[in-house]
């Protein structure tokens, strides 16, 4: 009888360790030692040395550490499970840049990033530009300042209503007028009835949200992580002369990186 008793109890060990490895083994299979190879010049061809590269996961996530050399390369290791990435590329006198990419079954992958050149400046007479400043403050917003936001950005439409709601149709409103919508300087029409995005915003406020459909359902297809810049021009900014210019909502996604209605933000290389 104890032999009876004592069997399963050692049977039922065996198999947690048999599956213990197995799972083990599984998410050994996934993560993998993957290796970038980054080539970064300026605008004008020159090589930008000792620039700071950081690649990340997710919004803010910082998965590895690198610097380019006196030939603007750089080589960065780090442990990859399957996805996309983001190599962050900074250094003083130059824009931020990035080039958003996926590893999938490769292990490794060789990248060229182009920054655009420092440029001498002359600066202009000092003058007053506070109200010009409170704009751009409420009616922009950049990679950085997305990634930097303590509030949890489930879609793209969170960074409008949880960090700059003003850019949902402007501080003056333009009649009801529909808000324009443009992705890497194309505008985008008719974006496909986004069914997650219905319900939620039938939900939160009510009923459905009239003049801005095409930037609610495209903004829950793109990724957080893949807006480099949003800009929000009102009815009584002229600065875009096209047809749609104003009264419109302006994304620039990551190198990298395309937009398509109905499909969503996804890593160039994936998209045929």
């Amino acid at each position: 009888m104890k032999l009876s008793v004592a069997l399963p109890l050692v049977v039922g060990a065996a198999f947690g360790t048999v599956a213990s490895s197995a799972m083990a083994q599984q998410s050994a299979s996934r993560t993998k030692q993957a290796v970038v190879r980054v080539f970064v010049v300026d605008s004008a061809g020159a090589a930008v040395t000792a620039a700071d590269l950081a690649v990340v996961r997710g919004l803010n996530a910082v998965i590895a550490h690198g610097s380019t050399d006196q030939y603007g390369r750089a080589t960065i290791g780090f442990a990859s499970d399957d996805g996309e990435y983001d190599i962050v590329v900074r250094k003083i006198g130059y824009p931020r840049s990035d080039r958003v990419f996926e590893m999938g079954s490769r292990d490794t992958i060789s990248l060229s990033i182009v920054v655009p050149a420092p440029s001498a400046k002359t600066l202009d007479a000092v003058k007053i530009t506070a109200k010009e400043d409170l704009k751009t403050k409420i009616y922009s917003i950049d990679a950085d300042a997305i990634a930097a936001s303590t509030r949890p950005l489930f879609t793209s439409w969170d960074i409008i209503t949880k960090l700059r709601p003003d850019m949902a149709g402007g501080r003056a409103p333009c009649n009801g007028d529909r808000i324009n919508l443009w992705v890497n300087g194309s505008r985008i029409r008719f974006v496909p009835r986004n069914d997650m995005a219905v319900a939620r915003e039938h939900i939160s406020r009510g009923q459905a949200v009239s003049g801005i459909s095409d930037i609610v359902f495209a903004l829950y297809e793109i990724e957080p992580e893949h807006i480099a810049e949003m800009r929000f021009r009102d009815c009584f900014d002229t600065t875009v002369p096209d047809v749609g210019g104003s009264n419109a909502l302006f994304i620039v996604l990551k190198p990298g990186v395309v937009y398509e209605p109905g499909v969503g933000s996804v890593v160039a290389d994936k998209w045929p």
